[in-house]
Order: structure tokens, then sequence, then C-alpha cells
């Protein structure tokens, strides 16, 4: 609702085709009768290997593949505060990340496929604007990327300002080695820190 108020029209190409039909998966018809639609081909946080399986390898070969890449710290609280949310109930920022330790490095699929970078081209959260902009030069097809990027602000405003991971962390050292084990590549391909 917030990006078609900002002008966006929402996913595009992302259904599977009637053609396709037959290659839908169980799980899959499951989970578009639960969303009450129609089976997606492509969808949010896909991992890069099921998108070259579902591009095919010479489309996914010729594509440019890009991503938004954010520091891990700031994602894993981010995720935390929008988790609660979601599951209506609060617990410890420490249990939860023990607990739910897949979150950290949930990203780690979209960017690496076999332990290398599958990604051409990343776009950093902090930098989001000055990164498409560069690469709207490159890529003059994608012109107007930055503006509809800028008209939207989905998912703002769950997290209290002052909620920093060396903020939540104090006095738990084994979660900032958590994080950097389980982000090691974000960590140090971006230099990435928790302040």
């Amino acid at each position: 609702p917030k990006r078609r108020a900002a002008g966006g029209t929402g996913p595009q190409g992302h259904r599977y085709p009637v053609r396709e039909l037959g290659e839908v998966t169980r799980l899959e018809w499951m989970r578009a009768r639960r969303r009450k639609g129609w089976p997606h081909k492509f969808f949010p946080h896909m991992s890069a290997s099921l998108t070259r399986e579902r591009l095919g390898p010479d489309r996914y070969a010729r594509a440019i593949k890009v991503s938004i890449v954010r520091n891990p710290y700031e994602r894993i609280v981010s995720t935390y505060y929008w988790r609660q949310h979601l599951l209506g109930k609060e617990i410890g920022f420490e249990r939860w990340c023990l607990e739910f330790a897949s979150e950290i490095d949930r990203d780690n699929k979209v960017y690496l496929t076999d332990g290398k970078v599958a990604i051409d081209r990343f776009l950093r959260f902090e930098n989001l604007g000055s990164d498409i902009a560069s690469l709207e030069a490159d890529y003059p097809a994608l012109a107007g990327l930055g503006d509809a990027f800028s008209r939207t602000d989905a998912k703002t405003g769950g997290r209290p300002r002052q909620a920093t991971f060396a903020a939540l962390s104090a006095g738990q050292p084994a979660l900032r080695k958590l994080v950097e084990k389980r982000c090691r590549f974000e960590i140090e391909r971006f230099g990435y820190t928790p302040e």
C-alpha cells in the first residue's frame, strides 16, 4: 500500500505464467492459497541459486545481478524490531539473536552461490541515493529508479531511535562474535562495524 501510494506499480513479472503452471510445486501452491493469490516465480529475498534455476543459466549469466546490502548490525536491530511487531510479543534482544540466528545471515543466500559472490553490483543501504545514481548512469534504461526509491519508505518508524546494536548488546560480547562469524562477507567486503 505505501509503495502504491508513492506512485509505484507494485511487483511486475513475478508470477508464474500460465504456460509454466505445471512447474509449480505443491508447497508453492499452498503458499499461493494462503496469500489468496497466484503462485510467485520470483519473490523478495530470493536466493541467488533459486533465481539462477528459475531464470535458466543463459538468462542468468546475461543478467546484471543487483542487490542492496546493509550494515548487518543495523539490519539485525531493524529485523529484531520488525519481527517483534509481527510476533505481537517481546523477547529480549540476546534471546532473539540466539533463537533466531538464521535471521542474522539470511542475506548470504542472496549474495552468495556455492560460497562465491553472485552479485554484480551492490547498492549500499546507507548510500542508496548515490549508488542508484551511479547504477542509472551505467545503465540508462534504469533512469528514474532513484526517484522511485526516494518516494518509498516502507517499514519505517518501527524501531526506537536509540536502539543500536551497541546499545542492545552491551555487556554481551558473544553477540558481536556471533554477528562477526555469520556476517563475515558483509563485514569484510564493506567494512561494517557495530558503531
